[in-house]
């Protein structure tokens, strides 16, 4: 009896000396990772109190940035409290000791522009120490470094709508490869037309910017975009101190581009069936790039043909709904003819937007541009097919009047301009064109809005 006594004595102590060792084993550990999560604070803020709360078993820890005079940050530690709620949320009833860890990664990512990243960190203990539960990144802000105000990611872009065409043509394309239906296809590049891009959670991170989007499964996506493939659109202010030398090369690469020798093709007045496909036929014979200025009347019934021009290379642009004299009309009926024919195109090709306007007859004044909203494309090469409805006297024409860095024009609606384009661009090849969209004429830089453009050199402000 007194032996079993014994036993049990030795084994009460044994068990408390290992309680005890445990929880000193535990205090220890918390200690740890307190100073850890701490120290993991400082790399991203130089300043920040603690702030502590119980709630049951729940050890909640808000490591929030102070700024110089040792105050919190206000909208940072609103913030955080909001975050918090949702947090202790998931963990309400934790039968065991839980730690929560609620911090701020502020960091630099642009000339007065900081991103920051909100995390939670949680720990629960176990027998003898604690295990990681969770550590995510719960939201992030990008704001002003100097007054923490939201910054808007639109602000690194010079044109809202090259960066929603710029978006719109990668997701065609990657569904494209994917080999997505239509309706797939468009639930993607839905998320980005028509400006609904600034909407999507966007980071800028070392080299580039990540945005999140969902697929054609409704499955979280996203994509990384170097500034490289960014910098046509950028405003130069807000190019990265560490991204100074590939800008220094892209401009380089813009200028050479600008000193080629070439001509830009466009044709008016389509789509026509019976005539635009053969002009693109004899395109991609030649390897052969133009801007086809579309008609809204006649896109219903020809939506095959736009996106065969888009998956061909070309560029599409807007020639009005009605192919009026567009100073003669009321800035309602401007605007309605302009827009309503970009939306019948963008419907027509996916959610590419054209990014100049062909005004009929080349008419327009300051009235017609703000009403358009985008550039005016004009011509310095006349062909005068419409005029001479003459395929020989139209290559005649043009051999007289081509000129490096022109912008040709002609007409995919009339037979003899069909028949007439063989000679035209076996001519330009062998004077040394290159045969280009007006895009790639202005090196893939943006048209600017209230700018009316003749060929590469001749660009006008309206006033």
């Amino acid at each position: 009896m007194i032996g079993v006594l014994t036993l049990a004595i030795l084994v009460f102590e044994l068990l408390t000396i290992h309680r005890i060792m445990a929880d000193q084993f535990n205090e220890e550990e918390l200690k740890r990772i307190i100073q850890v999560e701490q120290d993991d604070t400082k790399k991203y803020n130089e300043n920040f109190t603690v702030k502590d709360e119980t709630n049951g078993n729940i050890e909640i820890q808000e490591l929030i940035p102070t700024d110089s005079s040792g105050n919190e940050v206000a909208s940072i530690a609103e913030q955080i409290s909001t975050l918090k709620q949702t947090v202790l949320e998931k963990y309400a009833g934790a039968s065991k000791k839980t730690l929560i860890f609620l911090k701020a990664y502020q960091t630099k990512v642009i000339s007065n522009v900081n991103d920051i990243h909100y995390y939670v960190s949680v720990y629960q203990q176990k027998d003898r120490g604690f295990e990681q539960l969770e550590f995510s990144e719960l939201t992030h802000q990008l704001v002003f470094a100097d007054t923490l105000q939201p910054f808007e990611i639109s602000k690194l872009f010079n044109n809202d709508l090259a960066v929603s065409n710029f978006f719109v043509k990668k997701a065609l394309d990657e569904s494209k490869v994917d080999g997505l239906s239509d309706n797939l296809t468009e639930k993607i590049t839905s998320q980005f037309k028509d400006n609904n891009w600034k909407k999507l959670d966007t980071s800028i991170i070392q080299n580039g910017i990540r945005i999140k989007y969902k697929d054609g499964n409704d499955s979280d996506a996203e994509w990384t975009i170097p500034f490289t493939e960014l910098f046509a659109y950028m405003n130069e202010n807000m190019i990265p101190e560490t991204e100074k030398e590939n800008y220094t090369t892209y401009l380089a690469t813009v200028k050479e581009k600008l000193s080629k020798k070439r001509i830009a093709l466009s044709f008016d007045d389509g789509p026509r069936p019976e005539t635009t496909p053969r002009v693109l036929e004899i395109l991609k014979k030649y390897n052969a790039h133009a801007t086809f200025y579309i008609v809204g009347s006649h896109v219903e019934g020809n939506e095959s043909i736009i996106k065969q021009i888009v998956a061909e290379g070309h560029e599409l642009g807007n020639h009005s709904y009605s192919h009026p004299l567009l100073p003669k009309k009321s800035a309602d009926e401007v605007y309605k003819e302009v827009h309503s024919t970009s939306d019948l195109i963008a419907k027509a090709s996916g959610g590419l937007r054209p990014m100049s306007l062909r005004p009929p007859y080349g008419g327009f004044d300051k009235m017609v541009a703000e009403q358009a909203g985008i550039a005016i494309v004009n011509w310095s090469i006349d062909s005068l097919d419409w005029k001479y409805r003459d395929a020989a006297k139209t290559i005649e024409h043009i051999k007289e009047n081509a000129h490096n860095g022109g912008i040709l024009l002609m007409h995919d609606i009339h037979e003899e301009s069909v028949e007439a384009l063989p000679s035209i661009i076996e001519y330009l090849q062998a004077e040394g064109y290159e045969l280009v969209t007006v895009d790639e004429l202005m090196a893939g830089q943006p048209l600017k809005p209230n700018h009316a453009y003749f060929n590469r050199v001749d660009i006008q402000k309206i006033d």
